[in-house]
């Protein structure tokens, strides 16, 4: 599991400690890092691209001007998706990276100051096809570094099966705060109902309460397809999950944070808008998220709506129910499987998600 130190200092306060002895004592504690990794990064602004032109001497390079608060640089970007109008993450002159400082340089014979980046050059993944363009509602100038929460380091920790309270942000600060003898901060999930109730909606039927103790449904509408707020983006990508749009990042943003998997459905697409938990029956399938085609037997606990499964219980949804751009109407589940349940359905699926 990988986790964010400053996410984890949202809930406690971090003790002052080199690196290495706070992996140090996490592990003697039972909490074993694996892997650390600094993200290194000063002076990173957001900047606008004013203009492209093509480089003189070099047929996949273009020439830019970028602006950052007052200030207007020339660099040379090599990214194929560099375009006009753009906000970008800057990185001035003498700025820090991951890989090391920043300085001015003659490329081709163009001088050339500063860097515009991609996550990958942020450290926050292992490859990009290009640029990170950031959402519009940005200010040229703003510090992109205080947005995206750097420097941070990142520890990969092995998760025990007798402490499933850790493989969340919160239970992992509630931790920290009784190793290290720090007050933890209450995080607050308060979800107050507005409007017309969810039972006006919406069903939910539990045909097994030995693989289902609890289902619980929320119906969301008027929900528009929209990118994520940035910091929230960023603590996806540290952790290693892509983001998608807001209505899916918030599901595994919550599953990080809280280690319980969520899941959204698009209410329109489920036959008579309602909810069945149950075992599959002889002869169903599903095509799950991942595209594939998938068997399914009295084995696997599946949820299903009036007409057929749309989600293997507690290990991927269906491509049929997913949301997309078009969704006006999310139906999110929260629900509280069988471990074991969950376990055997992943096991004949030959499916491991984050969610399993």
């Amino acid at each position: 599991m990988r986790v964010s130190l400053r996410w984890i200092a949202e809930y406690t306060d971090l003790p002052d400690l080199p690196l290495e002895e706070l992996c140090e004592r996490l592990t003697l504690a039972g909490l074993e890092v694996e892997e650390t990794r600094e993200i290194r990064a000063e002076g990173i602004f957001v900047g606008q691209i004013l203009s492209v032109e093509d480089h003189p001497h070099a047929q996949n390079l273009k020439v830019c001007e970028v602006r950052v608060q007052k200030e207007t640089y020339t660099t040379v970007c090599g990214a194929p998706n560099v375009a006009a109008g753009l906000l970008v993450p800057f990185a001035l002159p003498g700025a820090l990276l991951p890989q090391g400082r920043v300085e001015k340089a003659q490329i081709r014979g163009v001088p050339s100051s500063g860097m515009i980046l991609s996550r990958e050059e942020l450290g926050l993944e292992e490859k990009s096809s290009g640029i990170w363009e950031l959402p519009k509602d940005l200010t040229p100038g703003e510090d992109l570094a205080k947005i995206l929460e750097l420097p941070d380091v990142l520890l990969n920790l092995k998760i025990t099966s007798n402490r499933p309270d850790l493989l969340g942000v919160y239970g992992l600060a509630r931790e920290f705060s009784a190793l290290f003898d720090t007050d933890p901060r209450e995080i607050s999930v308060a979800f107050p109902e507005e409007d017309i109730a969810a039972e006006a909606l919406t069903s939910v039927e539990v045909e097994s309460a030995e693989d289902c103790p609890r289902y619980v449904a929320r119906v969301i509408q008027n929900v528009s397809w929209r990118p994520s707020p940035l910091s929230l983006e960023a603590r996806l990508l540290k952790c290693g999950m892509r983001p998608i749009s807001l209505v899916v990042d918030l599901t595994n943003y919550v599953m990080l944070e809280l280690g319980h998997p969520l899941h959204a459905f698009d209410y329109e697409k489920l036959f008579a808008r309602r909810i069945v938990v149950r075992r599959a029956r002889e002869g169903e399938g599903i095509r799950t998220l991942d595209g594939l085609e998938r068997s399914l037997s009295p084995e696997i606990l599946v949820i299903a709506d009036g007409k057929r499964p749309v989600a293997v219980a507690g290990v991927m949804g269906g491509e049929e129910t997913e949301v997309s751009s078009g969704t006006q109407t999310v139906l999110l589940e929260a629900a509280s499987f069988s471990p074991a349940r969950v376990r055997r359905g992943s096991r004949i699926l030959g499916l491991r998600t984050e969610a399993s």
